[in-house]
């Protein structure tokens, strides 16, 4: 139960840093943007007990914008590749990836993102695993270029039998949190 725990933890994660790479770092200043932000990713191979590399592809949905720099929302989309296993990206701190996001404002202007997708650990209540992750990076070139960005998301996955093998890898993973440029 402990490691299919930890398997169902990592698969979250990396669904969830994939999707929301694009936006979000706290400061104690208004933020340029702050954005709900609810999508899915999918993992190539899929993740199991095995560590090998994977890659990771997020489409997520930022709403609600508010903050200094006027957009309103944006969709996002990218691609974080890192290497690891169910069990060992459910650690705490451990990095699940690293990559680029595009971010689309509704102004017509968009933001390219570098980001690291971290999780910060997880747990299963029933049939259910929850895992928490969190995104920093900086926008590299477009609105808000050179601002930082962070987010905090969680990601839910049905735990089912056999799941984080080879037979059923977690592939998708659905995540909703908050991103933040400032």
């Amino acid at each position: 139960m402990k490691q299919r725990m930890a398997v169902a933890i990592t698969t979250v994660a990396v669904a969830v840093g994939t999707v929301f790479v694009g936006v979000g770092t706290a400061s104690a200043a208004t933020p340029s943007a702050s954005c709900k932000t609810s999508g899915s990713t999918t993992t190539t191979p899929g993740l199991t007990t095995a560590n090998v590399a994977h890659t990771t592809k997020l489409t997520g949905k930022l709403t609600a914008c508010t903050g200094s720099g006027g957009v309103k929302s944006g969709t996002a989309s990218g691609t974080l590749k890192g290497k690891g296993s169910c069990t060992s990206l459910a650690t705490k701190g451990s990095t699940v990836g690293t990559g680029t996001l595009t971010i689309k404002w509704n102004n017509s202007k968009s933001s390219t993102v570098s980001a690291t997708l971290k999780s910060q650990g997880g747990s299963v209540s029933g049939s259910t695993v929850t895992a928490k992750f969190t995104l920093s990076g900086k926008v590299k070139s477009g609105l808000f270029a050179g601002k930082a960005v962070s987010g905090t998301y969680t990601g839910h996955f049905a735990l089912k039998p056999g799941i984080c093998t080879a037979s059923n890898p977690v592939k998708t993973i659905p995540f909703s949190g908050n991103t933040k440029v400032a």
